[in-house]
């Protein structure tokens, strides 16, 4: 978990080397996407994720409240025996 400003910061920075050219429209497009964000709050890399199942993930991924309730039932349930 980070900052969402450094995560931001960062992202612009990395896209930044591999579009030198761009960096300039992709800093000011990518600031007013996150115009009115907190970015002290703390967020997540896809490098660690939210566990499936949580509500976090579920937003992140698309996913609808149910999906998620749904993945985690299966993720808790126990195993029928024969």
């Amino acid at each position: 978990m980070a900052p969402i400003g450094d995560i931001i910061q960062i992202s612009i920075d990395e896209v930044g080397k591999v579009k030198p050219h761009c960096q300039e429209e992709i800093k000011k497009k990518v600031n007013d996407a996150f115009a009115g964000v907190d970015r002290n709050a703390y967020g997540r890399t896809t490098q660690n994720p939210p566990p499936k199942g949580s509500e976090a993930h579920a937003t992140l991924s698309g996913e609808t409240r149910k999906a998620a309730d749904a993945t985690r039932d299966r993720a808790v349930a126990p195993r029928k025996t024969k």
